[in-house]
């Protein structure tokens, strides 16, 4: 909201007037605009919004530490469509603009609703907006946007929700995607996405505007799937490890012992915590190469090597729903050294990779390598509730002791980043490391350095 400061009158009068309108949309799946607040001088704008206590839907797909099943995840695509449609609707239509899962907000029943509409009611026209790889090709060329322009966005979104992550990797050269994307190049599916979802995906993406479905034809499309059709793609079916929940549920004595008492748990504020993301490099490969029995044999050995370091910093284990570990000091007592701890456990974690074969009985197969993403920042905890779609937003059954906020988030972002054999750390755990490791210096928006284990 920046550039509103430097609006002439008219145009200032102009965008309170949308600010207006907006404050004026009501849908259960749009984040209600409460008003706006307009300093005067030089400082920008600011929205008042409904509150949405748990975050983005982005922070939620890369949280590994809470569930979403089919059902869910088609709930909500339904959500965001039927959104997406009632803006359409509008006499004349509403365009978002910038549709991706970072802009639909989750409630405190964990339904979504689309948010970031000022974009459209700031006073740019029919100028092209969005963020660049969620954007339709004829963006990418100059065109306006278009309501075939955010169903495109839509189909990205879909695939943000079946793979759980982002379009296209961190390391490949923006200029060449976007180039690819002009020349008909889309992100690649997961294996095993059920077919009526990848041609609905295929549909909402097509390079030509005109022969995308609307709003209106999605959200029919959509409502017609069956309930379990989404349960077995890579965002939903789960982990690899076998016996995965096998052990009961894991909880902080505090929380076991409120429990027991006959007690709910409560929302826990950690004020700061300090979350190790570990993934395994190169996992979908020894998928295909390795029989399942081999994988999970694998995970299970790394995970037990894993254990005994959270045992040996004080490092809390989180359960996940799909193949990173994640651990968080801070947690599940106050830890002063927290930073610490976790810096040492995630440079300690990729020694015990390396010491980890990917198959004992095929030394050719080499040790096993991990990326790790660790990140210092706020964090809740709460015993969530299993993400299962109902009418009425989101319905739950089964238990999960999950952590979200800035921690995790940024964290698992992290991870995603990383290289193999490395810990890509944000600026304050990397400073802990930077006293006794080599490490290098990663020139991205968040700040982050680049750290690897003592003799690499």
């Amino acid at each position: 909201g920046g550039w509103v400061a430097g609006l002439g009158r008219s145009e200032r009068a102009n965008f309170l007037a949308e600010m207006r309108s907006l404050s004026r949309l009501r849908h259960p799946c749009i984040t209600t605009v409460i008003g706006a607040v307009m300093p005067r001088g030089s400082q920008p704008a600011m929205l008042v919004l409904e509150l949405m206590v748990h975050g983005s839907l982005s922070d939620l797909l890369q949280n590994p530490t809470v569930s979403i099943e089919g059902s869910a995840a088609l709930a909500i695509l339904r959500d965001i469509v039927s959104g997406i449609h009632f803006l359409h609707a509008a006499s004349p239509p509403m365009i978002h603009g910038d549709l991706k899962a970072q802009n639909v907000l989750i409630d405190s029943k964990f339904r979504v609703k689309v948010s970031d509409l000022a974009i459209r009611a700031m006073g740019r026209g029919n100028q092209a907006t969005g963020t660049p790889f969620w954007m339709a090709p004829e963006l990418l060329v100059g065109a306006g946007n278009t309501t075939e322009t955010d169903v495109y966005s839509f189909g990205i979104v879909m695939y943000e929700v079946v793979s759980r992550s982002v379009p296209y990797t961190a390391d490949q050269n923006i200029l060449k995607v976007l180039e690819g994307v002009i020349d008909g190049k889309r992100p690649d599916l997961p294996y095993g996405t059920p077919r009526p979802i990848e041609t609905l995906v295929r549909h909402c993406w097509h390079p030509v505007a005109a022969l995308r479905p609307t709003a209106a034809d999605v959200d029919k499309r959509l409502r017609h799937f069956e309930p379990s059709l989404l349960d077995q793609t890579p965002g939903t079916r789960g982990s690899l490890r076998a016996g995965k929940g096998s052990a009961g549920l894991r909880l902080p004595p505090r929380v076991r012992e409120r429990l027991a008492l006959g007690k709910m748990a409560e929302v826990e504020e950690h004020g700061e915590a300090t979350v190790v993301c570990c993934e395994v490099d190169g996992l979908e490969g020894l998928v295909s190469s390795l029989s399942q029995e081999r994988v999970a044999d694998m995970l299970t050995r790394l995970d037990a090597s894993l254990d005994e370091l959270c045992k040996e910093h004080g490092v809390w284990k989180f359960e996940t729903v799909d193949d990173t570990y994640v651990a968080a000091t801070n947690i599940a007592q106050p830890q002063d050294d927290h930073v610490a701890r976790s810096a040492r456990f995630a440079l300690d974690a990729l020694d015990a990779a390396a010491s980890t074969p990917v198959d004992p009985t095929d030394p050719s197969k080499g040790s096993v390598l991990l990326r790790v993403g660790v990140h210092s920042g706020g964090a809740v905890t709460n015993l969530l509730d299993r993400m299962v779609g109902g009418p009425n937003g989101q319905s739950r059954r089964g238990k999960r002791f999950s952590i979200m906020g800035d921690g995790i988030a940024v964290a698992a972002r992290l991870v995603r980043c990383c290289v193999a054999g490395r810990v890509l750390a944000s600026p304050k755990v990397g400073s802990v490391v930077a006293d006794n490791h080599d490490y290098d210096v990663r020139g991205d928006d968040d700040g982050c350095w680049l750290a690897w284990a003592a003799g690499a």
